[in-house]
């Protein structure tokens, strides 16, 4: 049997802007969203009994700290839904912060589950280490993935699979960035260089955190600069699947939907310079929502000359641009003359 209770591992962190981009765009990685929670372990034993681990050893009496007796609904699911001597990765999640998942997970089990009668933990389901006693670990996390899809039901909503694309990873990341931790960057299959296993320790041992397999980016550069004009949309169409477009013109030909809408594509941003001249350093179209383009198109003057912080991916010092930049929010407390280029690019 090779069934044992383990840990899971740490991830790295992504500090280098050149390797961070360069595995954005490499098609060996996925990403996968990391949800503001707290990680555990769920497992049924070879018995049949439900548990929930946080990977730390009690003091008391040096076993590991098991927290399913909080959450009966997910001793339910495991029995439900996994086999006997499975283990599977989840971030606990309550609330909108870890802060809030610890007043039920660090409570006795009477207080944490009264605090649920409104609203239960849920787990996003993020890797798997064990299955029906066989170590899953040790199997490339591509091949673990689809293990996971395999086996856990769309309907229950308390236990849900992580969200991992494969595509578009930049503009996942900085949508990620705004609504929760950011994402994983992770190895789909092994090379002749690293392995996509996921490394494992007995429960109580220090993680490993290997590098190159997983990858987390807890956040972007932030940036100040000034809205210096407003781009309205062309009509043109540039979807994949013109016949099931609601938006079209009068000849019922597809059309692009802020030009049907009547809303803004997308702004100028500029900063700055030694001369103090406001140049232009490039266009932000991605962060708007509807009710903003509105009001870009309806308003614009109550939009240009303002500061906004903006989300960029990397800065280029050298050539004074930014990559995929991302509107956070409007900055009404900071002035527009204070977004100087030696600010962004020094």
């Amino acid at each position: 049997m090779e069934y044992q209770l383990v840990d899971m591992m740490k991830y790295s962190t992504a500090r280098n802007e050149e390797v961070l981009a360069a595995t954005l765009a490499s098609p060996d990685y996925a990403l996968q969203q990391k949800l503001d929670g707290s990680g555990y372990i769920l497992a049924l034993s070879p018995e049949n009994t439900p548990h929930l681990y946080s990977g730390t050893i009690s003091k008391k009496n040096n076993q590991p700290i098991d927290k399913i007796a909080n959450t009966p609904h997910l001793a339910e699911w495991a029995k439900l839904y996994l086999k006997p001597g499975s283990q599977i990765c989840v971030e606990i999640i309550y609330g909108t912060t870890s802060t809030d998942v610890n007043t039920i997970m660090l409570s006795l089990p009477a207080k944490a589950i009264s605090r649920q009668e409104t609203e239960y933990v849920r787990a996003a389901v993020f890797d798997i280490l064990y299955w029906n006693n066989i170590a899953v670990h040790k199997n490339d996390f591509i091949d673990r993935y689809n293990l996971l899809q395999e086996i856990l039901p769309s309907s229950d909503p308390s236990v849900f699979l992580a969200p991992l694309v494969f595509e578009d990873k930049e503009k996942y990341l900085a949508e990620w960035l705004r609504v929760s931790e950011g994402g994983i960057l992770k190895l789909l299959r092994s090379n002749k260089k690293t392995s996509a296993a996921h490394p494992v320790v007995p429960m109580g041992e220090s993680p490993k955190r290997p590098a190159n397999t997983t990858m987390k980016v807890k956040q972007l550069q932030t940036i100040d600069v000034v809205i210096t004009s407003i781009e309205m949309p062309t009509p043109e169409y540039k979807g994949k699947y013109p016949a099931d477009y609601p938006y079209r013109d009068s000849n019922n030909q597809p059309i692009n939907r802020l030009y049907a809408l009547g809303l803004a594509n997308s702004v100028g941003i500029g900063a700055y310079n030694s001369s103090n001249q406001l140049v232009q350093l490039g266009t932000c179209a991605s962060g708007f929502n509807d009710e903003d383009r509105l009001s870009l198109a309806q308003n614009p003057d109550l939009w240009i000359g303002q500061t906004i912080e903006i989300h960029a991916m990397s800065i280029d010092k050298k050539a004074q641009t930014f990559r995929h930049p991302r509107y956070i929010q409007l900055r009404p407390d900071k002035p527009a003359a204070e977004c100087t280029f030696e600010s962004i690019f020094t």
